[in-house]
């Protein structure tokens, strides 16, 4: 999602804007999750293609967004692709 708005490193900045800059409007568990320890293992298990996981093995967590998460990142989203993905959602009928 991050790297489809088009935010740095490859869309990680994200997990800042959510976490820091927009985080009295995202809400943990809610409109995201953060997968860690056991979780995690399982979560790059689950995902593995050919015995391999796209996720770092180095990567201590993980921010997954839920469908509200998607949503509401999209409408704040200052990148061009987050306004086309606002009008999108907000056209839902």
């Amino acid at each position: 999602m991050g790297a489809a708005l088009g935010y740095d490193r490859d869309g990680g900045h994200l997990v800042n804007m959510v976490t820091k800059e927009w985080d009295a409007d995202f809400e943990e568990g809610r409109d995201y999750r953060i997968l860690r320890g056991k979780q995690l293992k399982d979560f790059k298990r689950l995902i593995e293609v050919d015995g391999e996981s796209p996720l770092s093995s180095y990567a201590p967590k993980v921010m997954l967004l839920t469908e509200s998460g998607v949503h509401l990142a999209a409408i704040l989203s200052r990148k061009e692709a987050g306004r086309k993905g606002a009008s999108a959602i907000l056209s839902i009928e």
